[in-house]
């Protein structure tokens, strides 16, 4: 497996938000998490992400125990998130934000930007050539010299997105990608993530809207109370008597 959750447990403050939460995402896999609202989904990415520790259990990528690493550290791993509300650089054009998202750069070095003029056009060059790709593929072109404070919702989302690409991630932990977004672009936006997935990146999905998650992943999983009480095909986890009971009885 590229991405292993293994009996991970968290509490603050003496309330137990995770308790013995196992996910396994094979390399390439798009595989989906749902849950009520409080079911402890935020905070499950948030000790993957490398932002909370656990109290217990472990997080493995591609063989290797990430628990002691920092964000940045298993973003250099290949492990990379989203937010749920992205956060762009609203003064920046698309195509800066995706510029300044490539890791790495030489120029950011001051050494660098005094002795190696060439090299620096090079890679800037290299850069943008990556980053209109990325806009191309993105179907973001059009709006390539807008500020990204006047994207929509959906356009935001999609930036997200182009800056993980940016990065040249094996694992993307991609917190609601349809939320705050018209449902006009809903097919558009689930259209590219499976575009991503099928190039060989893997997705661990965090989503409230449900029937749109489960037109694109493979494998779902449903975390209620901080326990995993379903897993397997989406058909058949919506089917669980466990699952209906946590939506309808309005676990919290």
């Amino acid at each position: 497996m590229s991405l292993e959750i293994d009996s991970v447990s968290k509490s603050f403050g003496g309330l137990q938000i995770l308790q013995d939460v196992s996910i396994a995402v094979p390399a390439g896999g798009l595989v989906g998490l749902i849950g009520p609202n409080g079911a402890g989904k935020s905070t499950l990415f948030a000790v993957v992400g490398g932002f909370e520790p656990a109290d217990a259990g472990h997080v493995r990528f591609e063989g290797r125990t990430l628990d002691s690493l920092s964000p940045q550290a298993r973003a250099r791993q290949g492990l990379m998130r989203t937010f749920q509300v992205p956060r762009p650089f609203s003064h920046l054009t698309v195509r800066e934000n995706l510029a300044v998202s490539a890791p790495g750069q030489k120029g950011e070095r001051l050494r660098f930007a005094f002795l190696a003029g060439g090299m620096l056009k090079r890679e800037q060059a290299a850069i943008a050539e990556q980053a209109g790709k990325v806009m191309d593929f993105l179907r973001l072109a059009p709006v390539a010299d807008l500020p990204a404070g006047q994207l929509s919702g959906g356009q935001r989302k999609l930036l997200e997105l182009g800056r993980m690409l940016m990065c040249k991630p094996r694992m993307i932990l991609l917190d609601e990608p349809f939320a705050g977004v018209n449902p006009v672009l809903y097919a558009e936006i689930a259209d590219r993530i499976v575009a991503i997935n099928q190039s060989g990146i893997g997705f661990l999905i965090v989503e409230h809207n449900i029937p749109a998650l489960t037109r694109m992943v493979n494998e779902l999983h449903v975390l209620d109370r901080g326990r995993i009480i379903a897993h397997g095909p989406p058909d058949d986890v919506l089917k669980d008597a466990r699952v209906r009971t946590a939506y309808i009885g309005g676990a919290s």
